[in-house]
């Protein structure tokens, strides 16, 4: 069985590949350090925080639930957020992860 934190990693490394971003470049538009981002990838961080989460996604272009729910991420480079820009109407989906 897939665990959440290897499913995250495999659509977030998914998207930023898509969205053609390389790690450093994804982590910067995130506002997260290039390592974490890593990490995520890697599915090494078990429990993200949320607010990690929305980061890497806005990161990236997609949205937490694409990245939660394993649906193919379709990026919008011309949506990117970046944590500096990230407000709470961006937030589209409540996670429950299950353990």
């Amino acid at each position: 069985m897939t665990t959440p934190a290897v499913q995250i990693a495999a659509a977030l490394r998914t998207a930023r590949e898509r969205a053609g971003l390389s790690q450093i470049l994804a982590a910067d538009r995130a506002g997260l350090h290039p390592t974490t981002l890593a990490k995520l990838e890697a599915g090494t961080i078990p429990n993200p925080t949320l607010s990690t989460l929305l980061a890497a996604a806005a990161g990236v272009g997609v949205s937490v639930a694409q990245l939660v729910d394993g649906i193919e991420p379709q990026p919008r480079p011309d949506r990117c957020l970046t944590a500096r820009n990230l407000r709470p109407e961006h937030v589209v989906a409540t996670i429950a992860v299950k353990q």
